[in-house]
């Protein structure tokens, strides 16, 4: 592991709104970019990552995109064939999502311009 997929001391994570790349009908996701960031940090290639609460899938998500295994648990149908669907698109190479490793876009007004400012120098 090298310190660059440590998380740093500040996490700009967005909200999954109506509107997020990501969205999908569960009531209480959250980003990939924020167990991406826990996944790398807590794991190696390979590992398998347990969520005994998968809802979404977010956490299996997070673990394919960056080659670990995952066994999810969920009870409810609904969000199971949700998961499912998210999972597909990983495999099919077809998932889009905003990575915690994507620069951050800041308006600068003063020069109508945008400042890019790497996450890991937050």
């Amino acid at each position: 592991m090298c310190s660059s997929d440590l998380p740093g001391d500040v996490w700009d994570i967005p909200l999954v709104n109506n509107f997020h790349i990501e969205k999908s009908s569960h009531p209480c996701q959250y980003p990939v970019g924020l167990v991406e960031r826990l996944i790398l940090a807590l794991s190696n290639k390979g590992d398998i990552v347990v969520d005994p609460f998968i809802g979404s899938g977010t956490t299996a998500v997070a673990s394919l995109l960056h080659k670990r295994k995952c066994i999810g648990i969920e009870k409810e149908s609904k969000y199971i064939k949700t998961a499912q669907e998210r999972l597909a698109k990983v495999f099919s190479g077809n998932y889009q999502y905003k990575s915690y490793l994507n620069p951050i876009l800041f308006p600068n007004s003063q020069l109508n311009t945008k400042s890019i400012i790497q996450n890991d120098k937050l």
